[in-house]
């Protein structure tokens, strides 16, 4: 069994200076590159879903390079009601600035549910990888709601989407303290419904409460000169 742990990163580690960072865009597509990926200090492209496993594995095989803090734009929590019944996380909601309409993105529901699976075998394949020769600390990705094109925002995205939403994880890391940021604790508490929430790793091969903290990117933030 591999040494090397496997754990949830915490508020005060999303910054870009608490080691090398790999971010996550998780494509759904069975044959183009529609994997987005960011990794420190400057690389940005795509892959295939099946060339995702090694990028990650080669990251995490480098023992020279301390942690390496993984965010992955994918539901890496689930919330149930103490009937035992799936609820919305607080993240998972969101009030549309332009229109003032409340909206959700579900950890359970359409696209929420089908890059969970796929973050699953992402994950499980690297918990069981004999190479891993760092500790990782793992993070959640939320850019669910979108104002505007993100292609527009950052251009270095060269008008792919997939490139823009790790850019806008990025962009919301590097400037920690205007990023929106939800806790395990605060991920526990719906303050939309007044109910408090049972919240789990969906992940059996983790333990049940490794609970990465949510990274969400919040649309009326504006990207620094570095996101562009």
């Amino acid at each position: 069994m591999n040494d090397y742990t496997i754990d949830a990163g915490t508020r005060n580690e999303i910054n870009l200076y608490t080691g090398e960072w790999m971010i996550i865009d998780i494509g759904l597509s069975e044959t183009d590159d529609t994997t987005g990926i960011w990794r420190s200090p400057h690389f940005l492209y795509t892959v295939t879903y099946g060339e995702l496993l090694p990028e990650v594995i080669k990251r995490a095989a480098d023992g020279g390079s301390g942690q390496l803090n993984l965010a992955i734009e994918a539901p890496l929590s689930a919330a149930f009601a103490s009937s035992g019944n799936p609820r919305p996380r607080p993240c998972d909601f969101w009030r549309r600035r332009r229109t003032n309409t409340p909206i959700r993105r579900s950890w359970n529901e359409n696209a929420g549910a089908a890059t969970l699976v796929m973050a699953q075998f992402l994950l499980q394949s690297l918990n069981e990888s004999d190479e891993r020769r760092r500790n990782i600390r793992l993070f959640e990705g939320h850019v669910s709601f979108k104002d505007d094109d993100l292609t527009k925002q950052f251009p270095k995205a060269n008008g792919n989407k997939h490139l823009a939403d790790v850019l806008a994880i990025k962009a919301q890391i590097e400037n920690e303290i205007l990023a929106d940021i939800f806790t395990e604790e605060e991920l526990r508490h719906n303050r939309h419904t007044g109910e408090d929430l049972v919240i789990k790793s969906p992940f059996p091969f983790f333990k049940p409460t490794l609970i990465p903290p949510v990274i969400r990117y919040t649309p009326q933030r504006q990207p620094t000169v570095n996101d562009l």
